[in-house]
Formats: C-alpha cells, structure tokens, sequence
C-alpha cells in the first residue's frame, strides 16, 4: 500500500522538475520581440536549452519552425517568422568575419563611409594600419580575416559592361 503511493509522488516530483528546468532556461533566453512566443511554443515539447542549443543559419532555424509547425505547434505565418528572426539573431550561427569588422571597424566609422572605399586587400590593409596604430587591436589571424572581409563586401565593384 505505502509503495503505490511512493510512485505517484516520485512521478509529480519529476514533472514539477522538468517543468522547473524549462522555466528557468526560459528566463534565460535573451530578450526580445518574440522571446515570450518562443518560450510558450517551444517548451510545449521540449527545454528551451534543448531548442536553441544548435547553432543553425537562418535557413536553418526557419526549416526547423516549419518542421515544428509540421509537428503541430501554434504559429501563424507572421509569429513564426518573428520566432525564426528570434532564434537566427540570438542562436545563429556566428561568422566571426563580421563580428571582427563590427568589433573592430563600426564603432567609429558609419557603414557608408567604409562602403564608399571600395579598396583591394592590399589597400584595406595599408588602411588598417593606421586603425591599429590608433589603437585597433587585432592579431595577425584577425587581421588577415578582416582584410578578407573587407575586400569581399567593400572591394572594387565589377563593372557587368567590363566583362561583356
């Protein structure tokens, strides 16, 4: 008699622990607009540490909502595109390039000001050495990654006549 009622306690026990977890993973996700709706949705069926451990591109996180969607959570067009822009921004994959160049470069020069240089690799690189001369920290890898960057998004543009 006192065993069939251990069972049951143990089983509330592990409930209120699971839901416990969840909770508290929820309130560690960042904030923003849809924050509360990914909280709500995902922890339906699984921790939300379960949910945003994968660090997934946007097309990624977006095959994966319409996967859930597929599996029947509650998003309209609009909510899960709000959660898919959610999830990229905060548990995207990072392209440490770009984190370089907004580190290094966006904090003291507007993105039309470093778009109207249009400068080769070797030009950005002249150019960076007076960024680091004025106090632009960067090691020799991050460098060689920025000035790729660099010369990737804000190089020399092709003329299409050119090429013809």
């Amino acid at each position: 008699m006192g065993g069939s009622f251990v069972k049951p306690a143990l089983t509330l026990a592990s409930i209120v622990a699971l839901t416990g977890a969840s909770v508290r993973a929820g309130t560690s996700l960042p904030d923003g607009p849809a924050k509360r709706l990914v909280e709500k949705t995902c922890s339906t069926c699984h921790s939300l540490d379960q949910a945003v451990a994968p660090k997934r591109s946007r097309g990624q996180w977006q095959a994966s909502v319409d996967a859930m969607i597929q599996r029947g959570a509650k998003l309209s067009a609009e909510e899960a595109a709000s959660v898919v822009a959610y999830l990229a921004a905060n548990f995207g994959q990072r392209d440490r390039a770009r984190d370089l160049f907004e580190d290094t470069c966006s904090h003291c020069h507007s993105l039309e000001r470093i778009n109207d240089y249009a400068l080769t690799k070797e030009e950005w690189r002249d150019e960076t050495k007076g960024m680091i001369s004025e106090g632009a920290v960067l090691t020799d890898e991050e460098l060689d990654i920025l000035l790729n960057y660099l010369a990737k998004h804000f190089g020399p543009k092709e003329n299409p006549k050119e090429n013809q």
